[in-house]
């Protein structure tokens, strides 16, 4: 009975945390404290951040790893938001009626109406 409950929080935190270590991992890098040996978004705005690409005007240094950043976070956030209302328990009684169900009972009195 908790573990619906509990399936929902432990994913939000996943896919907040994994939000979060994409954002650290490429402002660090990009500070030039991360390692220098491999390739990531956070490198590729280091090295345009070190050939001074935004004094130059060259916007596409820095902007294609700017957008993938943001597009990912993003896609997280709309996957942490969709799954907040299907990973909810509703209570079912006499007395409560299901999303679904009320739905349902709309669609029929408007067209009853």
């Amino acid at each position: 009975q908790i573990l619906p409950y509990l399936f929902s929080y432990v994913f939000m935190v996943f896919i907040i945390q994994t939000a979060s270590g994409i954002i650290s991992e490429s402002c660090i890098s990009m500070i030039g404290l991360g390692p220098y040996d491999s390739v990531s978004l956070g490198t590729i705005l280091n090295d345009a951040m070190r050939n001074e690409a935004l004094s130059d005007g060259a916007w596409w240094a820095f902007m294609p790893a700017t957008v993938l950043i943001s597009m990912i976070v993003f896609a997280f956030y709309v996957i942490n938001t969709s799954m907040e209302d299907p990973t909810k328990c509703y209570p079912s009684g006499p007395f409560t009626s299901s999303p679904a169900l009320l739905l349902t009972k709309e669609k029929g009195a408007r067209r009853a109406g």
